[in-house]
């Protein structure tokens, strides 16, 4: 019961705030998000994955099939409207809750699987993002079930495992999402690495052979998931690289990012230049400008590693800053800053001045509970990652110590992969590592319920002074290595 009502709360939040997109579908967009809609109608209309909105339609090479085919699907079944996409997305939201349900239940107990499922639901990253034409919540979700099926294989009793591991349906299951999982986001594609890693190491109830070849399965499905659409690449530009995006991104924003803070200029300044020193290389394909960005932008972080460590750290710093007023706005409003109470209230609370009264003014507004909501999600992340490191303190020092490894290894890695984005990497991207979060954080509610010592034990003490340095470093960085984007 308990659960049902935890998702039905998620539910109401989330149609609270698609509420505000009711008069304009178009709120439901962002640039990216109109590059994935135009995919999916061009599959829908001509059979064609390209971004032209009329003949020839050239082939794209910058994103990659899964959610341009699963927007194609919700269009093709139910018309060119985004609200089906978005409503699926709450429901797929609702099912990863249920998920992280299970995986507390598997690794932890039943009390930290309510409070790791309510601070899921109760997420603005994991909630916001459902409203939006993008592939957070797809990605998300698909990794979710990996997790679960992972998580199985790992914890499962010993009779219960020796049967998962010797059956090949399981590591096919695991590989198979994995593959489409990385045609999602790209970034995603090391992640395979990691979970043949775990099985390795964690699965301890049966025989070394079987753990490798439960490795070699997952590693080969994988691979034979991805390489239509790598084959497809190389038919038409001759490279097996997936996309362009990762290499632009590296090349104009990472290195960008390090030039910006090595001039003093705007990231948009130095992209320009950047892109100006591209002019008359028209001749090179997609894949083969994708090379050429790539190898100059390792050449630039080598030559220089102390710049990239310092866009690195601002980008980890950015992408677990807690949702601002102004944040919340951009979301909401459609990016009218000026028009919005909670840019006011937010403006009014960064000036250090007239923040009561901002209050007081805007509160009554149509939209006056938005900044209240951001103010709420903001809390609920700081409790989060306090949590996080409650439950590390807790765990260090008991016997399931691989459970750490296991979920702290999802959040390194996709904080590592987000590092480089620098002023660009939004807490969009702390979308995936939500759910793992908030088992981590569950599990550090449930372990002090069951063992509260009181206000004198030692190791909550430690907690609070690894979240101050916590806080001090995230704040620290966002200080003293901000990146102008304008």
């Amino acid at each position: 019961m308990r659960i049902a009502i935890i998702c039905v709360v998620h539910v109401l939040i989330s149609l609270y705030y698609l509420h505000f997109a009711w008069s304009d579908p178009h709120e439901l967009f962002t640039p990216d998000s109109s590059g994935y809609h135009q995919l999916a109608v061009n599959i829908i209309s001509h059979n064609e994955f390209s971004l032209s909105d009329k003949a020839p339609f050239v082939p794209d090479f910058f994103r990659t099939p899964t959610y341009p085919l699963f927007l194609a699907a919700c269009y093709a079944i139910f018309g060119q409207t985004p609200y089906v996409p978005v409503a699926i997305q709450i429901v797929l939201n609702v099912i990863t809750i249920l998920v992280v349900y299970r995986i507390a239940q598997i690794l932890f107990s039943p009390v930290a699987a309510y409070w790791s499922s309510a601070l899921l639901a109760l997420s603005g990253v994991f909630t916001l993002h459902a409203r939006y034409l993008l592939t957070e919540t797809l990605f998300t979700f698909l990794l979710a079930v990996v997790m679960y099926l992972l998580i199985r294989l790992i914890y499962s009793d010993g009779h219960t495992e020796r049967r998962l591991c010797k059956n090949w349906g399981m590591p096919v299951c695991i590989g198979l999402i994995l593959g489409v999982m990385t045609l999602c986001r790209p970034n995603g594609f090391y992640f395979t690495f990691l979970v043949c890693i775990a099985i390795l190491l964690l699965v301890q109830r049966v025989d070394l052979y079987t753990r490798l070849q439960n490795a070699a399965i997952i590693a080969l499905v994988f691979l034979f998931a991805i390489s239509p659409w790598a084959i497809r690449n190389w038919h038409h530009q001759g490279a097996l690289k997936l996309d362009t995006n990762q290499s632009y991104v590296l090349y104009f924003v990472t290195v960008g990012s390090m030039e910006a803070r090595e001039n003093d200029i705007s990231l948009q300044e130095a992209v320009a230049k950047r892109k100006a020193e591209e002019a008359g290389i028209e001749e090179l394909s997609a894949l083969e400008l994708s090379s050429r960005r790539q190898k100059a932008a390792v050449a630039a972080i080598l030559d220089k590693p102390m710049r990239f460590a310092e866009v690195f750290l601002f980008g980890l710093a950015v992408t677990l800053t807690p949702i601002s007023p102004k944040a919340m706005a951009l979301y909401i409003d459609g990016g009218e800053l000026s028009a919005s109470s909670a840019a006011q209230v937010g403006v009014a609370f960064q000036g250090g001045k007239g923040f009561v009264s901002a209050i007081a003014q805007n509160i009554s507004g149509f939209r006056g509970s938005i900044w209240l909501s951001s103010i709420f999600f903001a809390i609920v992340d700081l409790a989060k990652y306090g949590l996080c490191i409650l439950a590390f303190v807790l765990y260090s020092v008991n016997d399931r110590k691989e459970t750490l490894f296991l979920l702290g290894a999802v959040v390194i890695y996709f904080l590592l992969i987000t590092g480089p984005m620098g002023p660009e990497a939004t807490f969009r991207y702390r979308t995936p590592i939500e759910p793992y979060m908030s088992l981590l954080a569950g599990s550090g509610v449930a372990y002090w319920l069951r063992d509260n010592r009181g206000i004198r034990d030692k190791r909550l003490w430690v907690a609070l002074a690894g979240f101050l340095v916590f806080g001090a470093a995230l704040g620290g960085a966002r200080l003293f290595l901000s990146i102008s984007m304008v």
